[in-house]
């Protein structure tokens, strides 16, 4: 998939998903100038960056 259809499954901008790929954040392929990204690599990605919720303090 390109980054407009990766900003949509993500369901985020394209400047956000241009944003991670200069920070080499996301998973992707480099065919000449076309920037490339596999579904079942970014899920996996996604996977790591999942964070528990964490209860509220009482104050």
């Amino acid at each position: 998939m390109d980054a407009r259809q990766l900003a949509a499954y993500l369901g985020v901008s394209v400047q956000s998903i241009y944003c991670r790929v200069s920070r080499k954040e996301l998973p992707l392929y480099k065919l000449g100038r076309l920037t490339r990204f596999k579904a079942d690599e970014i899920d996996a990605w996604l996977a790591t960056k999942h964070v528990e919720p964490v209860a509220p303090l009482d104050i």
